[in-house]
């Protein structure tokens, strides 16, 4: 298995950002925990669950019915629903968020979970990817707030402590998600996170392509999710040098 790179720093690009997502995340956290519970929600909120949903889904059937014996990062977990489904398959998850207090609503979930408890840690994906070695990793609608030179960054970090898989989303570039950032409307007014940043596919894959990219992995299976206020497109990246870019 590949050595994480302790060395490598955030940028101050990649800090600045994180602080910002932090922040939002920390104020929202009653909302996005019940976002992700079973609790009854109305309007955007109910698109953007249908929408999450669908894309664990996705990205669930992209990963081994059978993990057991292996680690596996979750990070951005936020109230931990992905560590959770991927416990239920044998996983030994270490999930992060930058959220303490979502971190706590996973600890709390977790409590008799099926499979290995996950465990939890309230920080920044960097320090626990360059300390840490993982079979597999699944960065879910993290990087959609981060702009494609941080969202490489992180990638590269991961990509030297992941084995095998690696599973992230981005928002991906439409005429309309673009003039919706441009003009700030991505949220009502009590929502205001960091700007959803769109993606180009071309740009993805020309990224992975050249320097930028993580080394020594490839572009695999893409699938976009669209329900409602919600779009998402789900990228898999391979530690195999024959694979080609799969395009959807």
């Amino acid at each position: 298995m590949p050595h994480p790179d302790s060395s490598t720093a955030p940028s101050a690009a990649w800090l600045a950002r994180r602080s910002r997502v932090g922040s939002h995340f920390d104020r929202g956290a009653d909302r996005w925990a019940r976002l992700t519970s079973d609790e009854p929600v109305t309007g955007i909120r109910a698109t953007v669950r249908a929408g999450r949903r669908a894309m664990r889904e996705t990205l669930l059937e992209w990963l081994p019915d059978d993990l057991t014996g292996e680690v596996v990062l979750d990070a951005g977990c936020g109230p931990g629903a992905f560590s959770l489904a991927l416990a239920a398959r044998g996983a030994q998850v270490v999930g992060v968020d930058l959220s303490a207090e979502l971190i706590e609503t996973a600890r709390e979930r977790a409590r008799g979970c099926e499979g290995p408890t996950p465990e939890f840690v309230a920080g920044d994906l960097f320090e626990v990817a360059r300390s840490r070695r993982f079979d597999r990793a699944v960065v879910m609608d993290c990087f959609i707030h981060y702009p494609l030179p941080e969202t490489l960054e992180a990638l590269r970090v991961i990509g030297a402590a992941v084995e095998r898989q690696t599973l992230f989303t981005v928002a991906p570039w439409t005429p309309l998600l673009a003039a919706m950032h441009l003009s700030g409307r991505l949220l009502p007014s009590g929502d205001r996170a960091p700007p959803i940043v769109p993606v180009r596919n071309r740009s993805l894959r020309r990224a992975f392509q050249g320097v930028d990219g993580p080394d020594g992995w490839v572009l695999a299976r893409t699938h976009r999710v669209h329900r409602g206020f919600y779009i998402s497109r789900g990228v898999e990246m391979l530690r195999s040098p024959d694979r080609e870019v799969a395009r959807r």
